[in-house]
């Protein structure tokens, strides 16, 4: 049994504007929600038991997705996690911008979500070494930290901004089905080390 459940949140739904590419190819709500069918059965097939807090393309509101995630069980040895799935933006005017690349967000302050990111982040960062990593390392480790509503609920979280949606050449990415597929196998094998480490330190 794995310590680890996975609890996946998708981006901002349908009804929220402002949240796709310049050109209208690419929409944050559809890509993120296309990476979670592909990623839940991954999750599913390693072993993870795998939470929702979204089911539909409309946006629930950011509290009803924290109290979603407080309400999913867990045994007594084990942790659920949220990974939130996000892609980022350097600007609001519907133009292009140069920003690009990848962080991962956590709440301030060090817990067990920090492990968990770090994990997560080297994974990526091993899969797609000619990308960017926006990382913080003030603190030792490479997320960087604000308390998100989404983050703060009573289980470990993280937010992962994948690549720009106002960027060129991260949306063509983002619309790559090798891509996301790389991602996916880059996720769970982060979860995966995560899991082991964190088996290994509840059952020592």
């Amino acid at each position: 049994m794995r310590t680890i459940n996975v609890i996946l949140d998708a981006p901002h739904g349908c009804n929220v504007p402002g949240k796709c590419s310049p050109d209208g190819s690419y929409f944050e709500y559809q890509g993120g929600r296309e990476l979670i069918k592909i990623l839940k059965p991954a999750l599913e097939e390693a072993g993870f038991h795998v939470y929702e807090t979204v089911k539909g393309l409309e946006e629930p509101g950011l509290t009803t997705r924290k109290n979603t995630a407080n309400n999913f069980p867990k045994g007594s040895k084990q942790l659920n996690f949220l990974l939130s799935l996000h892609n980022n933006a350097s600007g609001s005017d519907g133009k292009w911008h140069s920003a690009s690349g990848y962080e991962i967000w956590t709440t301030k302050g060090q817990t067990v979500s920090d492990t968990i990111a770090q994990y997560l982040f080297q994974s990526i960062q091993a899969s797609f070494p000619e990308l960017k990593a926006r990382a913080d390392y003030s603190d030792g480790d490479p997320d960087k930290e604000s308390n998100f509503t989404v983050l703060m609920g009573n289980y470990s979280a993280a937010l992962l901004e994948w690549l720009f949606q106002d960027n060129e050449d991260d949306v063509k990415l983002l619309n790559s089905e090798e891509v996301n597929r790389k991602l996916v196998k880059a996720l769970v094998l982060g979860l995966e080390r995560a899991d082991e480490y964190f088996n290994r330190k509840i059952n020592r």
